[in-house]
């Protein structure tokens, strides 16, 4: 780029699909770039340095992608402010030393970069006015460079299939997020102290496949969520939300932790406005920590819990206001928790629960609005605890259940 050495001043500047460019010397007149600057694409560019005496604060964004020589981000250490930052695909890229940013106003994204080991160079920030997504990034070991972020974030957090990440400790300063924590596929994540200190998540939290965490008793300080979502942590023993308050805004997910023990830190949860689903976890053995929980705004799904014998930690609950599935759970034996259920606003589900015996726990149950459906539950002798229910929206099933004699438990209703 030698013959562009007379200018030093441009609104944009794109550098792009250049097979052959090894280095921007040319450039080193730039003195400003007004609105955005990109470079993607160029195979063999090894160094950006050309960029060295670019100071700006850009209006628009900065997109460094696909440029799988460049080694180092040096020539950029004079553009302080920018919309937003877009890291991608770079292979040979071990860190993000060369930027000194320190406004991002809006998405940060740092994915797919195969060398990247550190965020160092991101020291600058010191908030997080809009998302953050690190993303496949296989040799990220930490994020410590983003310790100087504090406060409330603009938006999301999204930090996935890092394998290398051991914390996440570079988030300490955050208090609030406005939208969505979202930690996935980081198999040596070991704890949580990173994010210790946020006490309120606006959106949902997401922990999945974090199959080095034992329990989540790291984020002390969350009170609140609008959602979460806990599932397929493999080494996940237990909660352990030391401080979880009354309320979860959207619904609750707890599924697919084969070794989970213990949900009992949930026990000041007394209301879930969306739904609650809990499943395949083989080693829970009750629900208890859902005592205080009257109503659900959403569905209930208790599906393939391998060690539940009942229901017991339900026993406040009064409103399902969707629809209700029981299913597949091997040895549920009663359905004792659910003595206080009055009404189920969808469709009844109980099916392939082979070991239970009765429906005696759900004599307050008086109205459903959708069908009724109830199947292959081996050893069922009676529905007689359905003898309350009067009202019915829809068709009843009851098939394949090998000891059930007959359905005078539905001798309530009329008129369906």
């Amino acid at each position: 780029v030698d013959g562009l050495s007379e200018i030093d001043h441009v609104e944009t500047l794109v550098i792009q699909d250049n097979d052959a460019l090894l280095e921007l010397d040319g450039l080193q007149g730039l003195k400003t770039i007004d609105k955005a600057l990109t470079i993607s694409g160029n195979k063999t560019l090894e160094s950006i340095a050309g960029l060295k005496n670019v100071a700006s604060t850009l209006s628009g964004d900065l997109i460094l992608t696909y440029n799988d020589a460049l080694l180092t981000l040096t020539g950029l250490q004079g553009i302080d402010e920018t919309q937003k930052l877009t890291v991608t695909g770079n292979k040979m890229l071990s860190n993000l030393s060369g930027l000194a940013l320190n406004k991002v106003a809006s998405v940060i994204r740092v994915s797919g970069n195969d060398s990247l080991s550190t965020v160092l160079g991101l020291e600058s920030l010191t908030k997080l006015h809009w998302e953050l997504y690190i993303e496949d990034n296989p040799q990220l070991l930490h994020i410590d460079a983003l310790s100087n972020v504090v406060g409330t974030t603009g938006s999301r957090i999204r930090i996935v299939n890092n394998p290398k990440l051991e914390n996440i400790d570079g988030l300490s300063g955050i208090t609030k997020i406005n939208t969505e924590l979202y930690l996935a596929d980081l198999p040596k994540l070991e704890n949580l102290e990173g994010v210790a200190n946020v006490s309120q998540i606006e959106g949902q939290l997401t922990i999945q496949k974090c199959n080095s965490l034992t329990d989540l008793s790291d984020m002390q300080a969350l009170t609140s969520a609008g959602a979460m979502r806990i599932q397929y942590n493999t080494g996940l023993i237990q909660l352990g939300f030391p401080q979880y308050g009354d309320e979860i805004d959207g619904s609750l997910y707890i599924v697919s932790n084969t070794n989970l023990e213990s949900i009992s830190s949930l026990s000041l949860v007394e209301e879930i406005q969306g739904g609650l689903s809990i499943g395949k976890n083989h080693a829970l053995p009750t629900l208890t920590g859902l005592d205080k929980v009257q109503e659900l705004g959403g569905i209930l799904h208790i599906f393939d819990n391998g060690s539940l014998e009942d229901l017991t930690g339900l026993g406040s609950l009064e409103k399902v206001s969707s629809q209700m599935t029981i299913s597949q759970n091997g040895e549920l034996k009663t359905l004792l928790g659910l003595g206080k259920l009055s009404s189920v606003g969808g469709n009844l589900t109980i099916e392939q629960n082979p070991s239970l015996i009765h429906f005696d726990s759900l004599e307050g149950l008086k109205s459903v609005a959708g069908g009724l459906d109830i199947g292959e539950n081996d050893d069922l002798t009676n529905i007689n605890g359905l003898s309350k229910l009067t009202s019915l929206g829809n068709t009843i099933y009851v098939d394949n259940n090998a000891e059930l004699e007959n359905v005078d438990g539905l001798s309530g209703l009329t008129g369906n």
